[in-house]
């Protein structure tokens, strides 16, 4: 519900992490991101996974239209998906979980050439 200032729920600057200094907006997006989950509303860690996909479209994979498989063999464009996450955000329950998933594959990119992570095709060839 708060915007990423830099600042913990309680207003005291958010510790540093690796890359960014404390109180930096860029240190809140790392802390949210690895926050323990487990047990809580499907739409928290549905959040996290939502944010770490639009950060890997955008700034790896070259903006919303990259186009990735989905986990059931469908291939989608990355705006798409983010859309259907979002919804899906909406509805919370077992939908929010299951986007999650979907997210928390996508976002494991890396490796795909030892036959894990999601196969994609970016907007722009590298």
């Amino acid at each position: 519900n708060n915007p990423f200032d830099g600042r913990n729920s309680t207003g005291n600057p958010v510790p540093a992490t690796q890359g960014a200094g404390s109180g930096t907006w860029k240190a809140e997006v790392s802390a949210y991101l690895i926050a323990p989950n487990a047990g809580g509303d499907p739409r928290i860690q549905l959040s996290q996974q939502l944010l770490a996909f639009i950060f890997n479209v955008r700034h790896r994979l070259g903006g919303s239209g990259v186009t990735m498989q989905l986990p059931d063999g469908t291939w989608a464009t990355g705006g798409s998906i983010i859309a259907s996450a979002i919804t899906a955000w909406n509805h919370g329950g077992a939908e929010a979980n299951a986007w999650s998933t979907i997210l928390d594959t996508c976002n494991n990119l890396e490796g795909t050439t030892q036959g894990t992570g999601v196969p994609y095709i970016c907007v722009t060839p590298e």
